[in-house]
C-alpha cells in the first residue's frame, strides 16, 4: 500500500492512533462518567471526540474500499 497509496496508508495509520489514543486516554474517565453519572456536558464532549475518531476511520475505510474496487474490479460493489 505504501507504493500505491502512501496518503491513504498515513491517513490510516493516523486514524487507528488518533483511536486508540482516544480509548487509552478515556478508558478510566468513561468509566467514572458512567459510575458517577456525571454532568451532560461532560458526557457530551466525550461523545464527541469519540465520534471524531470513528468518522476518522470510517472515512479511512471507504477511500479504502474504493481504491480496492477500482484496481481489482470483482463485480458490483455492495453497500
Amino acid at each position: 500500500m505504501h507504493i500505491y497509496c502512501p496518503d491513504l496508508l498515513s491517513d490510516f495509520d493516523s486514524a487507528v492512533e488518533a483511536r486508540a489514543n482516544w480509548v487509552e486516554d478515556h478508558h478510566a474517565e468513561i468509566r467514572k462518567v458512567l459510575k458517577n453519572r456525571a454532568a451532560d456536558g461532560e458526557f457530551a464532549a466525550l461523545g464527541r471526540h469519540m465520534t471524531e475518531t470513528a468518522e476518522m476511520l470510517e472515512s479511512v475505510r471507504v477511500r479504502l474500499s474504493d481504491l480496492i474496487q477500482q484496481r481489482y474490479p470483482l463485480g458490483t460493489p455492495s453497500d
